[in-house]
């Protein structure tokens, strides 16, 4: 994926049949995922961060500077690994109830179909959900149009989360941005030889 991918959004007539004007050519490169060696298509103008914590790894790719405070419009990724001394229970009931908690407390969109035995992701399943929903903290009052995923793996007792956020006016815009930023790979052909 070392190569920069021009992503040209929706020229076409919306459905009512009204001309929408053209919306500009976003320019996706390559975004090495360290340290687990995966990779990820971000905008070239938007940040990146990495950290540990105490349960895992988690990464923020955001059009705001994440140094300035919380970002409005971002792709964040969590990794937890000991995934069922974390959350206390089996994994798949886990995500599952997390999902269904979303879609009871927000407007749903679309409720994505389970997929088993992603390969590009070690053979995780996953599951996702998008939503619109209201802003909390500095963004109340504001709606948010999110999609949630979550990947769940019992050979490697791991469980990711993404999350994928922008004000809803801003959505039909980056849909295709964050359709292109969910087919990451979170690890590279030799990390989980190593684990």
């Amino acid at each position: 994926m070392n190569i920069a991918i021009v992503l040209l959004l929706a020229l076409a007539p919306s459905l009512t049949g009204a001309q929408q004007a053209p919306l500009p050519a976003v320019e996706l490169i390559d975004q090495k995922l360290d340290p687990t060696g995966g990779q990820i298509l971000k905008p070239r103008d938007w940040f990146y961060k990495s950290r540990s914590n105490a349960t895992g790894l988690d990464w923020s790719l955001s059009s705001e500077d994440p140094s300035k405070g919380p970002y409005s419009t971002g792709f964040s990724i969590q990794l937890v690994i000991k995934a069922r001394e974390t959350v206390k229970q089996d994994l798949e009931p886990y995500c599952k109830s997390f999902l269904e908690w979303k879609q009871k407390s927000t407007k749903l969109v679309t409720l994505f179909p389970l997929t088993k035995g992603i390969s590009n992701q070690g053979g995780f399943t996953r599951q996702g959900i998008e939503v619109v929903e209201q802003g909390t903290g500095n963004r109340s009052g504001k709606l948010y149009h999110c999609t949630y995923s979550m990947m769940w793996s019992t050979s490697f007792d791991m469980i990711v989360i993404t999350v994928f956020e922008t004000p809803e006016e801003q959505w039909s815009s980056l849909k295709q941005v964050q359709q292109a930023m969910s087919q990451f790979e979170l690890f590279g052909a030799d990390f989980l030889k190593k684990k």
